[in-house]
């Protein structure tokens, strides 16, 4: 999801005087660092996702009861306006303190034992796998029947990142080196089954393998549920 196309972000930085309670010295000058977040038409789960550090759709659940969180229906869409400084601590928990506060929902961790690939190795094959030595950070993606990865970095979150968004398990990267890489990828994609997704990175010298592990998902509630 691009949020980029339907959602805006404004910073300040002020001078103020804060009173401080101290008899000695009441009040104390600081820069207070004010933002501004603004999402037109998002579903619940894109305002959680945002929230807690864009984390991959599949990391989160939800009942059924509550499958409007991810409902594409006019009614279940939001429009949002969330002003913040940094006097008001944390600014993560204060956005899921909003939309906990705004919906009736909560957020818990949940450990889960769940299938997960993990990057094994990365083979340099000179075609659709280089080594970049011009550290170059360009990083897109475009999923669909048609599948595309243009990556282009040092990192290698940035490739599980996209690896996970595609596969849609948790993926995690168990590689022993830091690798600058250039890779681009595209494929029609029929099937979505996990073992048609190995098979193709392996081709294309991406090493993945399957495995169960314990996974913390992020559960979406009703707060009713706690009591």
């Amino acid at each position: 999801m691009d949020y980029s196309l339907s959602s805006s972000s404004s910073g300040t930085t002020e001078a103020v005087r804060i009173f401080t309670g101290d008899e000695a010295k009441p009040f104390k000058d600081t820069l207070v660092q004010r933002h501004e977040d603004i999402d037109v038409r998002k579903t619940i789960l894109e305002l959680y996702r945002k929230a807690l550090n864009r984390i991959p759709s599949n990391r989160i659940i939800y009942a059924k009861d509550i499958s409007y969180v991810d409902s594409f229906d006019p009614k279940y869409m939001y429009n949002v306006s969330l002003s913040y400084s940094n006097l008001m601590g944390d600014y993560t928990q204060y956005y899921i303190d909003q939309l906990n506060s705004a919906f009736g929902l909560t957020t818990r961790s949940v450990p889960k034992m769940t299938q997960v690939l993990v990057l094994k190795r990365i083979v340099v094959n000179d075609s659709t796998v280089k080594y970049d030595m011009g550290l170059n950070n360009s990083n897109t993606l475009s999923i669909g029947t048609q599948v595309k990865i243009d990556l282009n970095s040092c990192r290698n979150p940035q490739l599980i990142k996209q690896l996970e968004t595609i596969v849609r398990i948790p993926v995690f990267d168990e590689m022993s080196e830091l690798m600058c890489l250039s890779i681009h990828l595209e494929t029609n994609m029929e099937s979505r089954d996990i073992d048609s997704w190995v098979e193709f990175f392996k081709k294309h010298g991406i090493i993945l393998e399957k495995e169960m592990r314990e996974v913390k998902f992020i559960e979406i509630i009703k707060k009713t549920q706690l009591i």
